[in-house]
């Protein structure tokens, strides 16, 4: 009985992360897109390594509320035909009318402004001056407005393929 416990736990382990990782494509696949604009950012840390902080351009009309602690609070997007953020707000009356609106949950940081998803971006080491391109973050939104960040893009929408530069992935050597 001692032995079958851990294999017990390890399948249901793996069910579980499966079962998250299924549930994350299926949000990615049928979630609508939405593209934030990017606000400039240190692409680096000591630390860390190769990372973008991500901070967005999102334009609050309304006052920003504070959602109590542990709660996301809930806001709505304006976006232009390409899908872009032009307004933002709590309440969705205030955007109704002038386009197509999106509910959108965001996350409360340290005292800054509520952000959506992921406020970093983890990337390979040596990918920094591809992602410093970056203008927009793509979220894919659910029909409650849960954001899952999908991709960083450039000015014209575009993915920007930085993984494709990894050298190393494609088996090259550094020459020196």
């Amino acid at each position: 009985m001692k032995k079958i416990i851990p294999i017990l736990l390890t399948i249901l382990s793996l069910i579980l992360f499966e079962t998250l990782i299924a549930k994350n494509e299926q949000h990615l696949a049928t979630g609508q897109s939405i593209y934030v604009s990017l606000a400039p950012a240190d692409p680096r840390a000591l630390l860390q390594g190769d990372y973008m902080a991500l901070r967005y351009n999102l334009n609050f009309v309304g006052a920003i509320v504070q959602a109590p602690w542990g709660a996301l609070p809930l806001a709505y997007v304006l976006v232009d035909s390409q899908r872009r953020v032009l307004k933002t707000s709590f309440k969705q009356d205030i955007l109704l009318g002038q386009g197509r609106v999106y509910p959108l949950q965001l996350k409360m940081g340290h005292g800054e402004r509520p952000f959506p998803a992921s406020d970093s971006y983890f990337f390979a080491e040596g990918l920094a001056g591809c992602y410093e391109q970056a203008r927009f973050a793509l979220f894919k939104v659910s029909a409650e407005g849960k954001p899952l960040l999908a991709d960083l893009v450039n000015e014209q929408l575009q993915p920007l393929n930085c993984e494709a530069q990894q050298k190393w992935q494609n088996g090259a050597r550094d020459e020196q």
